[in-house]
């Protein structure tokens, strides 16, 4: 527990966000990104017990690959564009 917080009267969960969105301060396009990447694997893996479309079948004939995967990529991928950028970057000042 940091002891800044602790005399500020802030409880665990407060710190675990006020540390969150400091790091969101500091670091730009680090939270949208982890949230674009976060939800691009959540879309990929709802594919995997979802039934595909009966007009498209699976792609390429993959027996695995469906159409919501497909269009699930590019949120995924920017979002880890997005957080590469925002590790890369130097943080601003608090």
């Amino acid at each position: 527990m940091d002891p800044k917080a602790a005399a500020a009267g802030l409880n665990t969960r407060q710190i675990d966000e006020n540390q969150v969105f400091t790091l969101a301060a500091a670091r730009p396009g680090l939270l949208t990104g982890v949230f674009c990447f976060g939800y691009g694997m959540a879309r990929v893996v709802g594919e995997i017990f979802r039934e595909p479309d009966s007009f498209l079948g699976f792609i390429l004939g993959t027996g695995w690959l469906t159409m919501g995967m497909v269009l699930s990529l590019p949120v995924l991928l920017f979002g880890l564009a997005l957080i590469l950028r925002a590790r890369r970057a130097a943080p601003l000042p608090a």
